[in-house]
């Protein structure tokens, strides 16, 4: 178990730093939280062809989970989503200000959202070698998984990144199957 604890501080001491950081963000980040946004205000995953050219250009689970993932939470609160409703002063300063810490805000539910998942997929990749190789492959495994610098990307807010955990967990279980198989046999 102590190789299980290794493994997850190691996923959170890799470059992880992108919750702390703002404002690199992926284009594609925005589609799907405005998008979100839209699902959590009864609008619908499709944007009309007035606000954006390509109303599909995206499926639709990644903002349908997004919005279910934040709607689970609670969030966000009516400040953020308001920002100038919360201030009495009409200072354009001050104004500018709660706009970007409300767009950090905004973000940075779904950037911890994607960081929990990348440590989910670490440890279901960790789970997936032990079962079918070993312990010490899995350790070395996950421990490549999650300093992999391709694997950066998996702390934006993208369909890829959401749909991993989801291919992962199925390789998980088919591995758990094969190894029952193997005990019946």
């Amino acid at each position: 178990m102590y190789q299980v604890y290794v493994i997850i501080k190691v996923q959170l001491c890799a470059p992880n730093s992108r919750e702390l950081t703002f404002p690199p963000l992926h284009p594609d980040e925005g589609h799907y939280m405005r998008r979100a946004m839209q699902v959590l205000k009864g609008m619908g995953p499709q944007e009309s062809t007035k606000t954006y050219p390509y109303p599909y250009d995206h499926p639709y689970f990644g903002q349908l989970f997004l919005a279910a993932a934040l709607d689970m939470v609670g969030y966000p609160p009516p400040h953020i989503l308001n920002p100038s409703s919360s201030f009495s002063h009409s200072s354009t300063t001050v104004v500018s200000h709660n706009l970007v810490n409300s767009i950090e805000m905004l973000y940075l539910v779904p950037m911890v959202l994607t960081g929990l998942l990348a440590i989910v997929d670490t440890f279901l990749v960790y789970k997936t070698a032990e079962r079918r190789y070993g312990r010490n492959v899995a350790v070395i495994a996950s421990v490549l998984f999650a300093v992999m610098p391709s694997l950066l990307y998996n702390r934006w807010i993208l369909l890829d990144n959401i749909l991993m955990f989801f291919l992962l967990y199925k390789i998980c279980e088919v591995a758990s199957t094969i190894k029952l198989r193997e005990k019946i046999i």
